[in-house]
């Protein structure tokens, strides 16, 4: 997903090896001449990532992050920081409310992944914060979440997921330090950490290069997120210094940070802190949408907003994205010959498909993708910040979601059977109409119906 970024860069040729390498990479990039001018850049012109050079000023580059993250506008912004800091001024650095810490020469395919993952995360949260409008819009949310993350009223509970026991030497009392009172779950294979997760709900979870049972780190982290009670709890990994591809992989698997080997253990105790400070905050944001806006603009049966949510939030979308310049795509998926199983085996089964169909149709979009039911069997998807062919790849994934395994297994010998078609729309620069759009995209799932239904096509607009 594109995003944003800007540079503080005393060194003007880090500063223009940084712009072409980000750029290479389809960020939108701008310099700064000092963290100072962030307050100056118009609202809608507001980064997603700020790579600051933290060698210039140290003392007085802390002080700002610390200023800034205490200001509402820049609270989420995530930031690396660059330069080779000693490690006193790193955990300062990290304490003040920077996200990374890069030294030189820097290793650029770790620092587009960590920027990648960070983007992902404020985007994330600024998607929330618009549902949060959406809602207050139409009467449905009155007061913003107070958070306060600094404060637990219970202690930490930690899960350890490490093979490698004398990898953690001395962290369990600094984490103790660091957070008061902590709780610790220790396990070494993946069943043992399954059997734990039963009785435990950890506040975050720490996950080493290997299990005790030759699991990868990485694979771990990749189960956990298939748990829906652990999707957005708090995974920190830990890699190897040098292994820049397991930084990149780490982040679309989804881990939340990354401690590189050989690390201190106050090192990991502030990430700790950072993750579970912001997994407060984005969680309480994600609570008051959802309570908010559950019962007037979501559909009781699959949990999807409903066309009225879906017509309000569009047009604040496609500004975004007009703003920003990302790119935007939309999608109509309609179950083919639904009214078939509803007629075979009854409005339950009917109900049971929907609700399973709904499932897999989450399971391959990302947070940020806005979902609708707003009809009997007729779905919407936009995804912001998608191009032709990342459209392309989720159509399908969506498509070969429904029909490659029946419905209902459990219930039926064999199951049932289905399939759907998806009609796809790209959003043209400019183009702010939302009905204009829909409609688009619902010739393009016509086109999917005369052409003999379980396909994927797209509107003539959207590919010219």
């Amino acid at each position: 997903m594109p995003g944003k970024i800007y540079i503080v860069e005393a060194s003007s040729t880090r500063r223009m090896l940084l712009k072409t390498y980000l750029s290479e990479a389809y960020y939108d990039v701008e310099t700064l001449d000092t963290l100072d001018d962030l307050w100056d850049i118009p609202e809608k012109e507001q980064p997603d990532l700020l790579i600051c050079d933290l060698t210039r000023d140290a003392a007085a580059d802390f002080a700002m992050l610390k200023a800034l993250k205490a200001d509402d506008s820049f609270a989420e912004l995530p930031l690396i920081g660059t330069g080779n800091l000693v490690f006193k001024d790193q955990l300062r650095a990290l304490s003040a409310g920077a996200d990374d810490i890069f030294g030189l020469p820097l290793k650029e395919e770790v620092l587009v992944a960590r920027a990648r993952l960070l983007i992902r995360n404020k985007q994330t949260f600024d998607e929330l914060t618009m549902r949060d409008v959406t809602g207050r819009e139409l009467g449905l949310i009155s007061e913003r979440p107070v958070v306060n993350p600094g404060t637990r009223a219970k202690p930490l509970k930690l899960m350890v997921a490490i093979g490698k026991v004398d990898e953690i030497v001395g962290w369990s009392q600094m984490m103790s330090s660091e957070h008061q009172r902590t709780h610790f779950r220790l396990v070494r294979t993946t069943g043992e950490a399954n059997e734990e997760l039963k009785s435990f709900e950890p506040d975050a979870i720490v996950v080493g290069r290997t299990l005790s049972d030759g699991t990868s780190g990485l694979k771990f982290v990749a189960g956990l997120r298939q748990q829906e009670s652990l999707r957005y709890t708090p995974v920190l990994s830990i890699v190897e210094n040098d292994q820049e591809g397991v930084v990149a992989l780490g982040a679309d698997v989804g881990a939340s940070d990354f401690v590189a080997m050989p690390f201190d253990a106050r090192e990991l105790a502030i990430r700790t802190r950072v993750q579970l400070r912001r997994g407060a905050r984005t969680q309480a944001m994600r609570h008051q949408v959802r309570d908010g806006l559950m019962l007037a603009v979501t559909d009781p049966l699959t949990g999807f907003y409903n066309r009225r949510y879906m017509m309000t939030h569009m047009p604040k979308l496609l500004r975004q994205a007009e703003a920003s310049g990302q790119p935007f795509s939309v999608m109509m998926l309609d179950l083919d010959k639904f009214k078939r199983i509803n007629d075979v085996y009854g409005h339950q089964a009917g109900d049971e498909v929907l609700r399973e169909l709904a499932e897999r149709i989450r399971s391959v979009l990302r947070e940020v993708d806005l979902l609708a039911r707003i009809g009997g069997e007729e779905f919407f998807v936009a995804l912001p910040g998608a191009y032709v062919s990342d459209t392309a790849q989720v159509a399908e994934r969506i498509r070969r979601a429904v029909a490659d395994r029946p419905f209902l297994e459990k219930r039926y010998p064999k199951g049932l059977k289905a399939t759907i078609s998806v009609g796809v729309a790209f959003v043209n620069p400019g183009e702010l109409e939302a009905a204009r759009i829909v409609d688009r995209a619902d010739r393009a799932l016509y086109a999917c119906k005369h052409a003999g239904r379980n396909c994927v096509r797209f509107d003539q607009v959207a590919v010219a």
